[in-house]
């Protein structure tokens, strides 16, 4: 009997020796290759053991998602989703990120135009998400430059039957402490990225202002149109192209910091060295996904708090 005890004590130790060294070489090997491992947190979520979310804070996430856009609001255990990156990876790394930080349901999912570095993992959002309505444009697939990707969205809202509304200025929607407000939608802009929809949030008296891909030709009409778009904090225009953030709408928004959500030292040259200036120039405090990982912008009693997490 022992000696079959001791057998399989053996073979126990060697599996988990083995475990280990593979593991130990995956961690090694993973730079080289160019492959981000996930954290230790979305590691537990994978296995369904993920965190339940902190209740007690209200917070606007600007995901580190590479070249793409993707940001998380929270409030009192709600969430409101603003795109959903690109599907570099199919959308499986998002669904770790939202997973690891607590996410199960999410009230209102947004779609601010159809590019793939905005819906890319949207799909696979709505298919491992209870998400109980989505705001996105009425487009047909001839209208935007990524049929395929468009196409994988509207297929999956068919197969949840999601509740799909279309944006509108002045659509306001609630999410815990937070109120969203529609500030700028122009769908006959002839650029698609100047049909970006444009929201507003605010909550505690600080106030967030989403530019989506939007450009000069949005701001100059969110300007005449008088919008109150004051913020705290403003997230840049597409990424921070010289296309948008202009002085004249720096001086009307007012910020005291920009958020650009671009990959490090990518091929598009975002955020442009001219609005970098531009925003020095203003002592606009600038943090970017890229260089910051993901950025957590948190409404305390005092007021903004802003950590970054690589």
């Amino acid at each position: 009997m022992s000696g079959k005890k001791g057998k399989k004590i053996n073979i126990v130790l060697i599996i988990l020796v083995s475990v280990v060294l593979a593991v130990s070489l995956i961690v090694q090997l993973a730079p080289i290759i160019g492959v981000e491992l996930p954290s230790y947190s979305e590691i537990f979520s994978m296995l369904g053991v993920g965190p339940k979310p902190d209740r007690s804070r209200n917070y606007v996430k600007f995901l580190d998602v590479g070249n793409a856009d993707c940001i998380l609001i929270h409030s009192k255990g709600k969430f409101a989703l603003i795109d959903s990156g690109d599907n570099s990876d199919e959308g499986w790394g998002l669904v770790s990120k939202l997973r690891s930080i607590g996410v199960t349901e999410i009230e209102t999912a947004f779609v601010t135009h159809p590019h793939a570095d905005h819906i890319g993992g949207m799909d696979l959002v709505l298919e491992n998400f209870n998400v109980k309505q989505l705001v996105m444009p009425d487009y047909k697939p001839t209208q935007t430059a990524d049929v395929n990707t468009y196409n994988q969205l509207v297929e999956a809202v068919k197969k949840k039957s999601v509740k799909v509304y279309r944006p509108a200025i002045g659509n306001q929607y609630k999410i815990g402490d937070f109120k969203l407000t529609t500030v700028a939608y122009l769908p006959g802009q002839l650029e698609e990225n100047d049909r970006s929809v444009v929201l507003k949030a605010e909550c505690g008296g600080v106030s967030f202002l989403f530019m989506g891909d939007a450009g000069e030709n949005t701001e100059n009409e969110i300007i005449r149109s008088r919008q109150n778009v004051k913020s705290h904090v403003l997230k840049l225009g597409h990424h921070g192209s010289k296309t948008a953030t202009t002085e004249t709408f720096l001086d009307y928004v007012n910020p005291q910091c920009a958020i650009v959500t671009a990959a490090f030292d990518n091929s598009y040259g975002h955020p442009s060295d001219e609005v970098v200036e531009r925003l020095n120039g203003k002592n606009i405090k600038l943090y970017q996904t890229g260089v910051n990982g993901t950025i957590s912008c948190y409404v305390e009693k005092t007021g903004l708090v802003i950590e970054t997490e690589r």
